[in-house]
């Protein structure tokens, strides 16, 4: 069963951003999913990320974006490992809002 991650953050922004994190195979996560939106920059290193039943390859310059509630794991190399950046944001930030009474002519 893969581990569902929670996120401590303000309900006014929910956001959270791991700007250069060096990944090492002995602490990554193992398979989990949570609520929020995910993008990755890969910085430098090599790996595999697993997504949604199928595997990338990471290099240094991928991008990779992950979906809410979407099971993934990376696999950092041991001699390479991945450094990378991550952000994290609540699909609130994206979801339209009204502001009043809808118009229409």
């Amino acid at each position: 069963n893969p581990l569902r991650k929670q996120f401590n953050a303000d309900p006014a922004f929910p956001f959270s951003i791991m700007h250069r994190d060096l990944k090492n195979y002995r602490t990554e996560l193992p398979d989990h999913l949570h609520d929020w939106y995910e993008i990755v920059y890969v910085h430098s290193g090599k790996g595999v990320f697993f997504i949604d039943q199928t595997i990338y390859d990471m290099r240094a310059g991928d991008l990779f974006v992950i979906p809410g509630n979407t099971i993934h794991r990376s696999f950092p190399d041991r001699e390479d490992p991945v450094t990378s950046t991550a952000v994290f944001f609540s699909p609130v930030l994206i979801q339209p809002s009204s502001l009043g009474e809808s118009f229409s002519y």
